[in-house]
């Protein structure tokens, strides 16, 4: 490791330390608060969690062989999603009844919704998913919504494998790849979020098969094959982004860690990162065009009848810790009809509120702002999915900040990935995690600039797990000892 890549490497080291020791403040509060809200789900829930760790702790230390081991795992996930999906009979609300809305009338003939200042024609990045929802309409349209929750309860088990390839991959250990399994068997957002209708759901896997093609194409040395890999990383990552548009921040990571962390030379760097960029652009562009070609959409898919900025200004809202509010929406409402004058307006409410506030109040409200998106404990997969739905149609009830057994799993990830930064060495030395390092570093401050929802950072949850195995090497404990092989 050269000394520009170490400098690097210790001051994002340094930076996570910093991040995760206020999240993980503010969700030992927000376990208080769970507290509070004690009901009897909180002793089904717990009892839940700890049966299903008793299990898998038992699997991964049985004499089967690792197949056998990973279907077992496999299966608890399912039956833990299974029962989750009967817990609440919830319909889509919020944004996701507007895009569901959107997609019955789609099916009808109607495309109203995707074009001039209808709510999809606004937020275009919602179309492949509302498109989706039309698919499912049209093939199932008596049992659509529970066709869609059988869907999320595969690809969450898809997901799950994933994680166990890229954990192996990470690592080279089938135990520590086991017990990421575990532990994304029984994540709290990767459960909750099973009965959401949201994109998420269907983009992640292409995240996460994307990210494993990097993950091989780092240790390939005929470069024929290393630009395939990139190359098909890359396709993966657009439909993947089709879904939740937010992967530009992983292509980011990618495109820093060829430049830092690869050990080619400069020509052969830029050769790799056009292998990100020009598939993943390429990708996109055909896809919006085919849509506008087809008539289906008016816009493009980056760029919607609302300025983006739109989301930046609710998410500078000192008021409202940077989260939706009515102030921002009116003005919003109010310019709509204007796109550039609205996007003037954006920018100037931006700039009042970053230079008329003092730097100690600015300091604050972002520290508040960090610590508020990712500190629930299921990432409010248990409020969207129980949100305005009847008591009668829910058998445990959650809280709006989750239950107490998740926030309390949360801070345990939270400590272990801590734990994990700690060991200096080791952090120099696999610069593979240092990508999830960078991943994690661009997701943070996207949704600093960005508006504040626990939602958001939801498509990551992932990575989260992966770093808590990282970090359980450096716990003593007999138990994790016995399922958790030492470093050489």
């Amino acid at each position: 490791m050269n000394k520009l890549n170490e400098v690097f490497t210790k001051f994002m080291n340094t930076i996570l330390k910093i991040v995760l020791s206020i999240v993980i403040i503010a969700s030992v509060c927000i376990l208080f608060v769970t507290i509070l809200d004690f009901n009897i789900g909180t002793i089904v829930f717990t009892f839940a969690i700890i049966i299903s760790l008793f299990l898998g702790y038992k699997i991964i230390n049985s004499n089967l062989n690792n197949k056998q081991k990973i279907c077992l795992l496999i299966l608890m996930s399912a039956v833990i999603r299974i029962l989750w999906l009967l817990n609440t009979n919830n319909t889509p609300i919020s944004d996701f009844k507007v895009m569901y809305e959107s997609a019955k009338a789609f099916t009808q003939g109607d495309s109203s919704s995707f074009k001039g200042k209808e709510y999809i024609a606004r937020f275009p990045h919602l179309t492949i998913t509302v498109l989706y929802m039309s698919l499912i309409e049209y093939l199932c349209p008596q049992h659509n919504l529970l066709a869609m929750k059988i869907i999320n309860l595969f690809l969450g088990l898809l997901v799950l494998v994933l994680i166990y390839f890229i954990s192996y991959e990470l690592f080279n250990d089938k135990r520590k790849a086991l017990l990421s399994l575990l532990i994304g068997s029984i994540f709290p957002p990767l459960v909750t979020y099973t009965s959401v209708f949201c994109g998420e759901n269907l983009a992640m896997p292409f995240y996460l098969l994307s990210i494993y093609l990097f993950l091989k194409s780092i240790k390939i040395d005929k470069y024929k094959y290393k630009f395939l890999l990139l190359g098909f990383s890359s396709v993966f990552l657009a439909f993947g982004n089709l879904f939740r548009m937010v992967a530009v921040v992983i292509v980011i990571a990618y495109i820093l860690y060829i430049a830092i962390y690869f050990k080619d030379k400069i020509l052969k760097k830029l050769l790799n990162i056009l292998c990100i960029i020009i598939p993943y652009i390429m990708i996109i562009v055909l896809v919006s065009n085919t849509l506008q070609n087809m008539n289906i959409t008016e816009n493009s898919l980056w760029r919607g009848s609302e300025p983006k900025i739109t989301n930046v200004l609710k998410g500078t809202n000192i008021n409202n810790l940077g989260m939706w509010n009515v102030e921002d929406a009116q003005t919003v409402e109010e310019y709509l009809s204007n796109y550039d004058e609205l996007a003037a307006k954006c920018k100037e409410i931006i700039y009042l509120r970053l230079t008329t506030n003092s730097p100690i109040k600015l300091f604050i409200f972002y520290g508040v702002k960090l610590s508020s998106q990712w500190c629930i404990g299921d990432y409010a997969g248990s409020l969207w999915t129980q949100k305005d739905i009847p008591q009668s149609e829910t058998i445990f009830k959650i809280g709006i900040f989750g239950s107490m057994p998740f926030q309390l799993f949360y801070i345990i990830i939270l400590i272990l990935i801590f734990l994990g930064l700690k060991d200096k060495k080791f952090f120099k030395a696999n610069s593979k995690l240092n990508l999830f390092y960078l991943i994690f570093c661009g997701y943070i401050a996207a949704y600093l600039i960005t508006e504040n929802q626990s939602r958001y950072g939801y498509i990551i949850c992932w990575l989260f797990i992966i770093l808590a195995v990282d970090g359980v090497k450096n716990i003593n404990f007999k138990l994790f000892n016995n399922i958790y092989r030492q470093y050489d």
